[in-house]
């Protein structure tokens, strides 16, 4: 169980939160007198511990829901210690409800009981239940679809996704007043097709895609995590659920510049500026502060990340590396098809002018696509979300192409 060692909560605080008033109900449980936590299941990333009991140390609390009991699953991040739970009951009295808690370094688990791992399809199931939708394949639209053709057509997207794009001048927060209002503009876009909103966070391409030096530029860092806390607090205001897929490229071209293939060893500016104090100074950081921020400031946010197959020699070390960023601690993995039509790319018309072929798929292209989706499902252990996959665009002049 050493991956488990460093589980734990801070619940002594819980204590003073006495008197809320609501009759305790049986599950997790703190009690004042022995500080110890008992947690009848806890998730990290894929894996279910059972029967935990740890002893508290220090701790801040970040969130408390109220005393309203839920039933939402209790997990842990290792990397942020962030514990995440969804009922706990103190001194067998009071129960309260949603708790996000930091914890400190001074605590200790006193026994765990069976491991096992968790669904990816359940793990889904639970993913489309947050977001209020059937357990089914969810279908959305994106940036670029108009609202009212949207409406004429009679469709109702499951997701609808918009683009939160810079840093600085011009940038997503000056869209609209006060500053960042877009976010809650794009949300009740997506509230009148009957759809979730979804967020891609791009912003760290502002100096160049592949120019990593912003990541350790103060200034630069400063209003990126600005933006990040804007980002939340406006979801905050929103109040309901919400996609955010962060950095799509990003991750490729930070895989690509670290050192021995380690996260960990490329330098980022974290713990000052972006509200994370226990959060590293390097990539993993970024990753981790990102959920952390999202977890306290805006809890019914569902928070993705992109792995880039070419950031790799291989699909696999990929997946394995954005494990080690600890995105697996996030809610879903977005993984992508193409960004453009194949028939743009053939033509190599306006913005299509990238080198390459294989443009339009067979059966073994899809297949090919499928095993890495399944590659990337495995080993982070999230479901998927296929984002920025072209719908094609209607052409009466024939592809070239034998048999297109």
């Amino acid at each position: 169980m050493g991956t488990f060692k460093r589980v734990g909560i801070g619940c002594a605080v819980l204590s003073v939160l006495a008197g809320w008033g609501q009759s305790a109900l049986a599950g997790d449980a703190f009690s004042t007198t022995t500080r110890v936590l008992t947690l009848p299941s806890v998730q990290l990333g894929a894996t279910q511990y059972t029967d935990v009991k740890a002893k508290i140390g220090s701790y801040t609390v970040l969130n408390v829901g109220g005393t309203a009991a839920s039933s939402a699953v209790d997990t842990f991040n290792p990397q942020s210690n962030l514990l995440s739970i969804g009922s706990v009951s103190v001194d067998g009295t009071t129960t309260y409800g949603n708790v996000l808690v930091q914890l400190g370094p001074d605590y200790s688990v006193l026994s765990v009981g069976a491991a096992s791992p968790v669904s990816v399809t359940a793990r889904a199931a639970a993913l489309a239940s947050k977001m209020n939708r059937p357990t089914r394949l969810l279908v959305g639209l994106g940036t670029g679809s108009s609202e009212s053709s949207i409406q004429a057509q009679g469709l109702k997207p499951d997701i609808n996704d918009a683009y939160l794009v810079g840093v600085g001048a011009g940038s997503w927060p000056t869209w609209n007043n006060p500053s960042g209002a877009y976010v809650n503009v794009a949300a009740a876009k997506a509230d009148k097709m009957g759809a979730v909103p979804m967020f891609t966070f791009y912003q760290k391409a502002s100096n160049g895609a592949v120019n990593l030096s912003c990541i350790t530029d103060p200034v630069f860092m400063e209003n990126y995590w600005a933006n990040v806390r804007l980002l939340y607090q406006r979801l905050g205001i929103y109040g309901k659920p919400a996609l955010i897929n962060f950095e799509p490229d990003f991750w490729g071209y930070v895989q690509q510049q670290s050192p021995g293939n380690d996260p960990r060893r490329l330098p980022a500016q974290v713990s000052h500026g972006g509200g994370c104090a226990d959060q590293p100074d390097n990539a993993v950081g970024i990753a981790g502060c990102l959920i952390e921020l999202g977890r306290k400031f805006a809890p019914n946010a569902l928070l993705g990340f992109s792995p880039s197959t070419w950031g790799g020699r291989s699909t696999q070390e990929v997946a394995t590396y954005m494990t080690v960023l600890g995105t697996q601690y996030a809610d879903f993995t977005a993984v992508q098809t193409l960004d453009r039509d194949a028939g743009c790319f053939e033509v190599q018309g306006q913005n299509c002018s990238r080198g390459g072929s294989g443009w339009y798929w067979d059966d073994n292209a899809y297949h090919a696509h499928l095993v890495e989706a399944g590659t990337y499902s495995k080993t982070i252990g999230l479901p998927l979300v296929w984002w920025q996959t072209p719908m094609g665009v209607p052409s009466t002049t024939v592809s070239s192409l034998p048999g297109w």
